[in-house]
């Protein structure tokens, strides 16, 4: 299995999604933290390419890049902590994205919205002023990190 992710990850990621991004240092985390992948997929259609790893654990990350609308998305879905806290983690995906300076992004705004198809979950959204770049915390209802997004369109 290793060698197919490798090999997904080498021959599609690097040429079609940006390789300074969230994925990066979130599958560089996973690989630290987690060293058993369970499977990697890779689907290319309509021009967007989306390239997803899972993990033992049940955790995933997941990049989609669609270079005709220059967007760009990467989920990480956790069963446990990455070892960081989730606004570093965040902050670290924004740096990787659009460098030092970052897209804009209030880390101590956020706007609170009730996260979609999952009862009692809350997303906590920071919007930046660069490519409509935002990042997102989900909490399940006990208040635990279940998701972390980064996403821009420029």
């Amino acid at each position: 299995m290793l060698r197919c992710a490798f090999y997904q990850f080498s021959r599609i990621y690097w040429r079609n999604i940006p390789v300074d991004t969230a994925f990066t240092v979130w599958i560089r985390t996973f690989i630290t933290v987690r060293t058993w992948l369970a499977a990697c997929r890779v689907d290319q259609s309509l021009g967007t390419i989306t390239l997803q790893y899972d993990f033992t654990d049940g955790s995933r990350v997941r990049a989609t890049h669609d270079p005709r609308i220059e967007y760009s998305e990467q989920v990480v879905r956790l069963v446990a902590s990455i070892g960081v806290p989730a606004i570093e983690a965040l902050q670290r995906a924004e740096r990787a994205a659009f460098g030092a300076e970052g897209c804009g992004i209030d880390w101590r705004r956020n706007e609170a919205r009730t996260a979609p198809a999952e009862a009692g979950a809350t997303d906590a959204v920071f919007s930046g002023e660069v490519c409509n770049c935002q990042g997102r915390i989900r909490s399940d209802a006990s208040g635990r990190v279940v998701e972390l997004a980064f996403k821009s369109a420029c």
